[in-house]
């Protein structure tokens, strides 16, 4: 009998042990899966919070996390159901409710939506952002007095904010208060005159009343102010069409068309314009390229039957006014249009039966007392919106739909999709060892990957893939996740050498793993001391997870996931069955040692001792010395980068912004000036800030 007890006992004692050790695990994934999120990697965020969830299914959070990874993606359902079900699970999680909120919001459930945000407000009053989403839910309802009402509430909460002003104009010029539009206007100028969605919006109502100059030069200091916001092109061009400036108009949207190829407004608009000066192939070119986008756009399919005809494409005309007429079979001018056709094609019988069902048609609209709403000469030159289908204004440019209704966004601070577009004044990021590079648009001429030590490492023939140093993080997509989870399955077993540890850490740091990244890159390096790479690389590592870090415990104090937001009382215990002071408590200790053990900072002096000419090391050093607030170190070595490799436009921008900041601005100028000249316009949007 002592011996079954005793045996029990230790069997318990076993399955106690393994218990732990998966709580533990749990705690550890979902660490990994916040940071991919912070670092915006939302696919492979996506499968560590699956992880959690197919071992720990009754937990929240991962439900939580995962619908927020999903709305980055645009996956709204799929963010609607988690968000629920995190609801579920804990009713208490305000941002659960603001997450599901906007998932409905972008789904034009205007009403769910703002049940959702009214249930997170009364959790947490002062959330900037669910109020904000709220008042433009109203809003999109045209219940203009609550959308008021919930702006000025935000405005207790946050004195001065130029969002709630901006929506406060939109409001105002809905319910047609141009006089109050523009007081909120000048309210906001008074505070930042270099907030360029102002200008915008005084753009809009300048253009509304008819004073096309005035509008023109508004929006022209909106674009100005605002760097690559397609929808300006959109309407500049719309101005520029009014007074009559037709090529200024098409080199909008033809702007338009290099940020975005598939803008459809920009498409159909040049469209019209070339067909209007007789550039007609063009402007049939663009119109298959928007119906290859938008097949069902009937109105682009009338214009472009239009435009066959008159270069002689019969046949092909006649089939886009077929399609046309299917759709509006009470459409007269797509009756006549066909029966031109057919009569050029010598099919007389059909031209005479499509022009008598014209005149019918003619007819019956008249004995009905239907009077034509356009007229030829009007002015202002009428436009129609994007989503207006009306086939009598196929000959109609479009206008973009107003600012006020962007997309919501989650987010802890309010920011729409004009606001993200603002130069913020942020040093560019660390370099970090990865396969791969993102390319941007906005950035020409950028500082080149190329690294001595990198390619030394990749002449080794040790890794799968070439290595490169850049510091504009790729996310990765699913293949890319498989193919460095399959690369980690081929790397593994006991007999691995420094090469290999190196591999597998490269692996684990660019799927966000920084834990276990760090594990690998000490591992290599006690195999083989002194390899700057590796140590270059654990100082990524490190500092990537003490920033992720950094902001989890700022976020748990007023951002994504506050704890008063998740807790009754002080006591209570999450869903991972942790006290929250304890989680607190092991979360600093769990950073401490890390940080003490594996100072970034060190791990790059070491490398620089062995590859003297590492000018990665010295910009990453430089970044971390600014960060820590020692500007002196900071600056020698961002100018030991410059000298290293005097293109390198990122240490220009950089020790620009640490200049600055210690008052030289004479010097932080020419930086500037030098990083903008070398492809970083966010450089030349400082100096006219600096300049006015």
């Amino acid at each position: 009998m002592n011996a079954f007890r005793k045996s029990l006992f230790i069997i318990f004692i076993l399955l106690s042990a393994f218990s732990s050790q998966a709580q533990i695990d749990v705690q550890r994934v979902m660490t990994i899966g916040r940071n991919a999120l912070y670092f915006n990697d939302f696919v492979v965020s996506i499968g560590y919070f699956n992880q959690v969830i197919g071992s720990r299914p009754w937990m929240a959070e991962p439900y939580f996390y995962r619908a927020v990874a999903k709305v980055n993606l645009d996956d709204y359902n799929g963010a609607e159901s988690d968000a629920t079900q995190c609801i579920n699970r804990n009713a208490f999680i305000p941002k659960a409710y603001l997450v599901r909120g906007v998932a409905r919001q972008n789904r034009k459930q205007f009403a769910e939506a703002v049940k959702d945000y009214r249930k997170g407000l009364r959790l947490t009053p002062n959330d900037e952002g669910m109020r904000y989403n709220l008042a433009m839910c109203e809003l999109m309802q045209e219940h203009f007095d609550q959308a008021q009402q919930e702006l000025e509430r935000m405005l207790i909460y946050e004195p001065g904010s130029k969002d709630a002003y901006l929506l406060l104009s939109a409001v105002a010029i809905r319910q047609k208060d141009t006089l109050r539009a523009e007081r909120y206007l000048d309210t906001i100028v008074k505070q930042d005159s270099f907030y360029g969605p102002a200008y915008a919006v005084r753009s809009q109502i300048a253009y509304e009343q008819g004073d096309f100059g005035r509008s023109l030069k508004l929006i022209d200091r909106a674009i100005e102010l605002i760097q690559n916001d397609a929808s300006l092109y959109v309407n500049r061009g719309i101005i520029r069409y009014q007074v009559n400036d037709l090529r200024g108009s098409m080199s909008d949207y033809s702007h338009v068309l290099e940020l975005q190829p598939d803008n459809k407004v920009a498409l159909f608009n040049r469209a019209l314009l070339r067909s209007y000066i007789g550039d007609k192939n063009n402007a049939i070119r663009d119109l298959d390229n928007l119906l290859r986008l938008d097949p069902k756009n009937k109105i682009a399919r009338f214009n472009r039957g239009l435009l066959l005809a008159d270069v002689g494409r019969q046949k092909e005309a006649i089939t886009d006014y077929d399609e046309v007429l299917k759709s509006y079979p009470k459409f007269i001018n797509g009756w006549l249009a066909r029966s031109q056709s057919r009569r050029t094609l010598g099919n007389a019988v059909g031209a005479d039966r499509d022009y008598w069902h014209a005149m019918d048609l003619r007819e019956a609209e008249r004995k009905h007392g239907y009077k034509k709403d356009k007229q030829q000469n009007k002015e202002p030159k009428e436009t129609r919106k994007e989503d207006d289908e009306e086939i009598d204004k196929f000959n109609l440019l479009v206008k973009a739909e107003p600012e006020t209704e962007a997309k919501a966004q989650y987010s802890s601070k309010v920011r729409g999709r004009v606001q993200d577009r603002n130069v913020e004044v942020e040093p560019r990021p660390l370099f970090m060892p990865t396969y791969y590079h993102l390319f941007s648009e906005d950035e020409v001429n950028q500082s080149s990957t190329y690294s001595a030590i990198a390619e030394a490492v990749n002449k080794e023939g040790i890794l799968p893939y070439r290595l490169i140093l850049s510091n504009r993080e790729m996310p990765l997509d699913q293949s890319m996740m498989d193919r460095h989870q399959k690369d980690l399955q081929e790397v593994s077993g006991d007999q691995l050498n420094a090469a290999d540890y190196l591999r597998r850490g490269l692996n684990y740091l660019l799927l966000q793993n920084h834990e276990q990244a760090i594990a690998d890159f000490t591992t290599s390096l006690d195999k083989k001391s002194g390899q700057p790479m590796v140590l270059f690389a654990r100082a990524v590592s490190v500092s990537k997870k003490q920033e992720a870090e950094n902001n989890r415990t700022s976020a748990v104090i007023s951002g994504t996931m506050s704890r008063q937001d998740q807790l009754i009382t002080g006591e209570q215990k999450n869903s991972l069955g942790v006290n929250e002071k304890e989680l607190m408590v092991r979360e600093e200790r769990f950073k401490k040692p890390l940080t003490d053990l594996y100072n970034p900072i060190n791990d790059l002096t070491t490398a620089i001792q062995a590859a003297p000419e590492f000018v990665y090391a010295f910009y990453n050093r430089a970044y971390l010395y600014a960060r820590s607030g020692d500007k002196d170190k900071a600056l020698a070595d961002y100018t030991e980068a410059i000298r290293l490799r005097p293109q390198m436009s990122d240490a220009y921008f950089n020790r620009g912004l640490l200049y600055l900041s210690m008052g030289k601005t004479a010097e932080g100028i020419k930086d500037l000036s030098k990083a903008g000249e070398l492809g970083i316009y966010q450089a030349y949007n400082l100096l006219k800030r600096m300049n006015k």
